[in-house]
């Protein structure tokens, strides 16, 4: 929470959303709270997403820690009751697709759409892992994307979609995932804004222009 105080003050953006795994619950709670409290004033929208892969122990595996999903519910819950306090937050949900989860990707859409009903729901496509086989080797890019058919058939599966938005900003994020979509569809893309428009904050202090491109800015002091 004191990263985004300062983010905050440096910058006054008027919507910020932040990633969890939800592993840890209590924290979560305890910072989300203290974030929300600080943005009223400030007139800030906050979004909360949290990143959810696959159902049970299918997310656990590919996150690589026990109770991963169990956790990641307790604190999904929590943050839902006490939404109706803070008119400034919207939940999402994003679920990151690659060749390990996409078999598996009706269920899990399902899943979050029809049970957790969050805000707004979207996906983002992994394209590599880097990984070393020694201590100090240069890591290599390992490959996990999907193909060209299974991105046309989620698409199809996520253009259907039909949502009331409860606020602008999942309404928003809503209309811009589904141009997004419609564009992946016919092999479009659109600009990139990095570092004018966006950033990423890791939970070291590395600043990204985004998720995609791990160009270290600086290290927050």
């Amino acid at each position: 929470s004191d990263v985004y105080k300062r983010q905050v003050d440096m910058s006054t953006p008027q919507i910020l959303a932040i990633t969890t795994n939800g592993f840890l619950t209590g924290k979560i709670i305890k910072d989300m709270k203290n974030i929300l409290e600080y943005s009223k004033n400030k007139k800030i929208q906050i979004t909360l997403q949290f990143s959810l892969d696959a159902i049970g122990k299918k997310h656990d595996k590919l996150r690589g820690q026990k109770n991963s999903f169990s956790n990641l519910l307790k604190s999904y819950y929590s943050i839902k009751s006490i939404q109706a306090e803070y008119k400034n937050l919207t939940i999402s949900v994003q679920t990151t697709i690659s060749k390990y989860n996409i078999e598996d990707f009706q269920e899990t859409y399902e899943y979050i759409t029809k049970r957790l009903k969050p805000d707004s729901f979207g996906v983002a496509l992994a394209d590599r892992v880097y990984t070393a086989e020694l201590p100090g080797e240069k890591k290599q890019p390992k490959y996990i994307s999907i193909t060209d058919a299974q991105k046309k058939d989620m698409f199809g599966i996520l253009l259907q979609e039909s949502k009331k938005s409860i606020n602008l900003t999942s309404k928003i994020a809503f209309l811009l995932r589904k141009t997004y979509y419609r564009l992946l569809l016919e092999n479009k893309h659109l600009p990139c804004y990095s570092t004018f428009s966006t950033c990423e904050i890791d939970p070291y202090g590395n600043v990204y222009p985004c998720p995609n491109l791990k160009f270290n800015f600086s290290l927050l002091g």
